[in-house]
């Protein structure tokens, strides 16, 4: 330095502090463009005004970095309306995606896998329902609600027909149907014990009878994992319906099922309980009209709500004693599709929510079963949440082609055997057919 000029020395002063210009604008466009990439958009069918408590706790209590932006979006019109943002390059960082809909959705969804996301920890973290979103690769979505199906049992109709507990399994249920059900001098139903044996009439007549299927023992469909070559093949299938086989049992579980289903709306049998001409089956458990009605645990503010002066109780749905334990539940699970541009911020909030204490905030936020084990492991505030931890675990579903087009497909099966249009064997063979065709082709 000492042998430089003057004017060397004014010129390297002059460099110096162009150069902390440049860096500092640099340094400053970078925290600009960071902030940018900080957003995380988030589409769902979340009410939004459950998403906003969401959100708070995220920022306020978690202390996330990301600025998260939601859009709600009717159930009905998700599907399209993501398919098509999705195809102009507009979509989100994070869907939220229920179970019924992954099948539809998994190809454009970004998997994580097991190298990044151990199998172990995400088996023990959640509920077996859960454990749709994964294949042997590794994890499409991450689950973050699950809502059980449940029984509501009507405490007074119960009492008056001196009955002290609700029914723990199938063959106790069939005993008191006939003791809770009042009929007229010409076999028509006054008061029912239960909606079951129709469809139309049935809320969640889907779920129900998809319940007695899982119980018998039918998962409806299989997910087989292809090699690379096998996908070229023209008879590869992702996917295999497996409803009308065996399993091994003397009498197919979809038959058994259906059977069982389908007896109560038959006036021939002693447990004739239900038919079509009878209003919508939530309704007349709400009015004091049905002494049992099979909802989800989201339902128990709405049935409270209308009718608050109704003396009831929630339990287990009743179970086989020789199947396998089982309730059909709801999962709403987080993912994030292959176009997004901000993967690893995604993936990065993704993991707070389905923390701990998002996740037992969240819950008792909807007064649902939180999704984690850890969590129902610990007992509940109230006797209503411990009914509704204990479905949590029994909580099963099925891979759902096109949830639309199977719930008709089931509709037919019932209502072709209730009618005598069809006998059980064939009505569960053709649906095994149409099921079968609205497997996904590779």
């Amino acid at each position: 330095m000492k042998n430089l000029s003057i004017f060397q020395i004014i010129l390297l002063i002059v460099s110096t502090v162009i150069i902390i210009i440049g860096v500092l604008m640099f340094a400053f466009s970078k925290a600009s463009v960071s902030g940018d990439a900080g957003l995380v958009v988030v589409w769902g069918t979340m009410n939004e005004l459950d998403f906003v408590q969401l959100n708070n706790y995220l920022i306020d209590v978690k202390k996330v970095p990301q600025k998260i932006e939601y859009r709600a979006i009717e159930s009905a019109q998700f599907d399209n309306v993501l398919t098509t943002a999705l195809a102009e390059g507009k979509g989100p960082d994070i869907i939220m995606i229920t179970d019924d809909k992954f099948v539809r959705h998994e190809n454009k969804l970004f998997q994580i896998e097991y190298e990044y996301y151990n199998e172990r920890i995400f088996k023990d973290t959640f509920v077996e329902s859960g454990e749709i979103f994964k294949d042997k690769v590794g994890v499409y979505a991450f689950p973050f609600l699950v809502d059980p199906m449940v029984m509501y049992w009507n405490r007074s109709i119960f009492t008056k027909f001196g009955v002290s507990q609700p029914p723990k399994y199938w063959d106790e249920l069939l005993t008191l149907v006939p003791r809770l059900t009042e009929k007229d001098e010409r076999n028509g139903i006054k008061k029912s014990a239960l909606a079951m044996g129709e469809y139309q009439n049935i809320n969640n007549a889907k779920q129900l009878y998809l319940t007695l299927i899982l119980q018998a023992g039918n998962t409806v469909a299989e997910k087989n994992f292809l090699a690379e070559e096998d996908k070229l093949s023209e008879i590869a299938r992702e996917y295999q319906v497996v409803f009308e086989d065996d399993f091994g049992y003397s009498i197919s579980p979809a038959i058994a099922a259906t059977n069982f289903y389908t007896q109560f709306a038959n006036p021939a049998r002693s447990v004739y309980t239900w038919n079509r001409s009878l209003p919508d089956s939530r309704d007349a458990f709400i009015s004091g009209d049905s002494a049992m009605y099979f909802g989800f645990a989201s339902e128990f503010a709405t049935v409270r709500q209308k009718n608050p002066n109704l003396n009831f109780d929630v339990a287990v749905m009743p179970q086989s004693r020789t199947g396998r334990g089982a309730t059909y539940g709801k999962v709403l699970a987080l993912g994030i599709p292959k176009s997004s541009p901000n993967v690893e911020r995604a993936y990065s909030l993704i993991q707070a929510m389905i923390d701990a204490d998002t996740v037992n905030a969240i819950s008792e936020d909807l007064f649902l079963p939180p999704i984690r084990r850890d969590l129902l492991a610990q007992s509940a505030d109230n006797a209503y949440m411990q009914t509704f931890h204990d479905s949590a675990l029994l909580a099963r579903n099925i891979y759902d082609f096109n949830p639309e087009e199977s719930d008709a497909i089931f509709k037919s099966i019932v209502e072709n055997v209730v009618s005598g249009r069809l006998n059980t064997a064939d009505a569960v063979g053709r649906a095994d057919e149409e099921l079968d065709l609205l497997a996904p082709k590779e």
